[in-house]
């Protein structure tokens, strides 16, 4: 199956990217070479065609998790692509080799203290991205200590650490300190994807966060609609949701006029609900971010597979 995808992508969704608009172009060129490196083919025409220096690094940097043995060369080019890029970029790309290390057994340390070093000049996004990766490497009181005042980074930190319960009550006080009952919902559902839900019964979650589905009305109402879908799906719990998202697939915008950070959203949803094949079909109404949307697709099928093992859903 996964032949199948890395076929798609050589053949059929990398000669997009030259059609994609510029804006997007790296970002779509990075996401396929990822996709293909996991599939097991060569991602080296991908790459080619990324053009950011910070994308370029980024990819280096996780490449080694799926080719082991090219530790030492993706780890010398991730940094050499690094040199120049702003303090809360490099973190980022810092973060991102020391997670790769953990995966293949080798000390991060060295990286985690590079990126903690300048962390306090970074972005909240930087320091945020830092804190899910040390959760990720067993350092899990630094990553609460790096989260703040960002619920979403707390409760990012709980999925990547649900087995700490420092890191799980944080992510609980997290959801509840916050005001607005769409952002609360949402960051409920995320947690149910690592399993933290503050005592409650992971099934009666699950079905009370399906209930309110589908959500119809404004842009944020469909948004949280998908945001819910995705992370039921994500956390095993498709079954309880399935007829209700087939209604907000059914009855959504058309992918060309929606904000392109909800067409991605309404494409990962599409995959889990419908399969890849039917995904793909959807991202070619897209227009001319057919060539994005189809790698963003693409590129979270296969992380997810990476994570979860479930190679049969990455083509349906």
């Amino acid at each position: 199956m996964m032949e199948d995808v890395a076929e798609l992508v050589s053949g059929v969704l990398l000669p997009l990217v030259e059609d994609t608009p510029p804006r997007f172009r790296s970002a779509a060129a990075a996401m396929l070479a990822l996709a293909l490196a996991r599939c097991g083919a060569d991602y080296r025409p991908a790459l080619s065609r990324v053009r950011s220096s910070y994308l370029r690094a980024l990819v280096h940097a996780e490449l080694p998790v799926y080719l082991p043995g090219e530790w030492r060369l993706h780890l010398s080019r991730a940094l050499r692509h690094a040199v120049g890029l702003s303090p809360s970029r490099k973190c980022v790309v810092l973060a991102r080799l020391a997670e790769s290390a953990c995966a293949l057994g080798i000390q991060p340390d060295g990286y985690l203290g590079a990126a903690l070093a300048s962390v306090w000049v970074c972005s909240r996004g930087a320091r945020a991205r830092l804190a899910v990766v040390l959760a990720g490497c067993g350092r899990v009181e630094e990553a609460l200590g790096l989260v703040g005042d960002q619920p979403a980074a707390a409760v990012e930190v709980a999925v990547r650490a649900p087995w700490h319960p420092g890191a799980a009550r944080a992510g609980v006080e997290a959801v509840q300190r916050i005001r607005s009952w769409r952002r609360r919902v949402a960051m409920i559902s995320r947690l149910l994807v690592g399993g933290v839900t503050g005592g409650a019964k992971p099934d009666e979650v699950a079905r009370g966060l399906a209930s309110v589905l589908p959500l119809r009305g404004t842009i944020e109402d469909v948004y949280l609609s998908l945001v819910i879908s995705r992370n039921l799906a994500e956390a095993g719990w498709a079954g309880l949701a399935r007829g209700r998202v087939e209604q907000l697939l059914g009855t959504s915008l058309p992918l060309d006029v929606l904000p392109h950070w909800v067409a991605e959203l309404y494409l990962q949803v599409a995959y889990h609900y419908a399969g890849l094949p039917a995904a793909l079909r959807l991202a070619e109404g897209a227009g001319p971010l057919r060539g994005y949307l189809s790698a963003s697709l693409v590129e979270y099928a296969t992380s997810f597979y990476a994570r979860s093992g479930r190679g049969e859903e990455v083509c349906g």
